[in-house]
Order: structure tokens, then C-alpha cells, then sequence
């Protein structure tokens, strides 16, 4: 059951992933000026500072991943990965992840809902 659990956490933290870096987009094009091409978006997810505090959550997801792919998601690791990532997407955290991120989830609803679901998910017990 908890490898269900850990398929749906990886599924929803993916959605959560594609949404920051949109809302981290539109910060960046009103300060900016539009993003025209997909190569450079690209470019600045992986060499611009302001997006730099979301690859937090893209090794989050590669963790998921691998947890995954090698079989290895028993209880102790599964239960581990469940609690770094309520500790991580805490909003009373003074990271510089978790500031952003409340941030995010303050202004974008279609975040606050993927925050949700992510939160509930992770207090089901099975």
C-alpha cells in the first residue's frame, strides 16, 4: 500500500513541480519581458537564480524516483522520504525553499490546491 502512496506523492509533487516553476515564469516575465522559446526557459530553470530555490523539489523528485525504481521503498525509507517532504513543504520553515514556496502557495491557488493535496496525502496512514 505505502508503494501506492509513494506513486501518488511522486504524481502530485510532479504537478507542484510544473506549477512553481510557472508561477516562478511569470515573476520572472514581469520583471523581464516574455519568455519566447522553450530551450531558453530551459536555460534559466537551470542557470537563473531566481529559479534556483525549486531544485529542491526536483531532488525531492528524483529521490521519489529512486526509491521507486530500485524496490527499495520498506517502510523505514518510505516513511523517511513521507517526513522530509512534510518537514520540506512546511510553511513555517525559514528556509529559503520554504519562504518561497509560502510565498507561492499564498499567491497561487492552483499551488495552494497541489499543496493540499500533497499535505492530505501525507497524513493518511496507509
Amino acid at each position: 500500500m505505502k508503494f501506492l502512496k509513494l506513486q501518488s506523492l511522486r504524481h502530485e509533487l510532479l504537478v507542484l513541480h510544473e506549477r512553481l516553476l510557472e508561477y516562478q515564469r511569470q515573476k520572472f516575465e514581469k520583471k523581464y519581458g516574455r519568455i519566447n522559446a522553450g530551450r531558453k526557459m530551459f536555460y534559466l530553470v537551470t542557470t537563473e537564480r531566481s529559479f534556483a530555490w525549486i531544485g529542491v523539489l526536483t531532488e525531492l523528485i528524483v529521490g521519489v524516483d529512486g526509491l521507486i525504481d530500485s524496490n527499495a521503498s520498506d517502510d523505514k525509507n518510505t516513511t523517511a522520504l513521507f517526513n522530509y517532504t512534510k518537514k520540506l513543504l512546511s510553511l513555517n520553515d525559514k528556509t529559503i525553499f520554504n519562504k518561497e514556496y509560502n510565498r507561492a502557495v499564498q499567491s497561487d491557488p492552483e499551488v495552494l490546491i497541489v499543496h493540499h493535496k500533497i499535505t492530505s496525502l501525507l497524513k493518511t496512514r496507509k
